[in-house]
């Protein structure tokens, strides 16, 4: 599975978090894990708007994750099957977390925070593959 921004269904998300289609585009990365296995993003997200980051993954595999912010940020991790969206994490106004995904689908999984309040906030989030490192090359 080869990771492809999905603009469409990432609209249909965004217009359940009250979000324009204009902001769809604005903050989609790629993950591209490093040769240690680790992805990390330092960005910010401007009042009102999103960052998301995607990749695919395989069935089985564990991504240790955490991020942190300087205001409250409603956050997910999703993945799409057909026109269903799944929700393996869901939290609202959260200026840090931490937490586990073990994938159970080969899939591509975003991980997605929304800034509702009216200031622009950084945003430091760090993933590490912790297992599937054996059917994984670097990416």
């Amino acid at each position: 599975m080869k990771f492809k921004p999905m603009a469409c269904v990432l609209v249909t998300s965004l217009l359940g978090f009250g979000m324009s289609a204009a902001s769809a585009y604005a903050g989609v990365h790629e993950i591209r894990f490093d040769a240690e296995h680790k992805y990390t993003l330092s960005n910010s997200i401007a009042a009102g708007d999103m960052v998301e980051v995607c990749g695919d993954f395989q069935k089985g595999e564990t991504i240790q994750w955490s991020y942190q912010a300087e205001r409250a940020l409603d956050f997910n991790i999703h993945f799409h099957v057909g026109k269903k969206v799944n929700f393996p994490a869901k939290l609202k106004q959260q200026n840090e977390a931490t937490g586990k995904l073990k994938t159970k689908l080969q899939q591509t999984y975003c991980w997605m925070w929304t800034n509702t309040s009216k200031e622009t906030t950084p945003l430091n989030l760090q993933l590490s593959l912790e297992s599937g490192l054996q059917k994984r090359s670097t990416m």
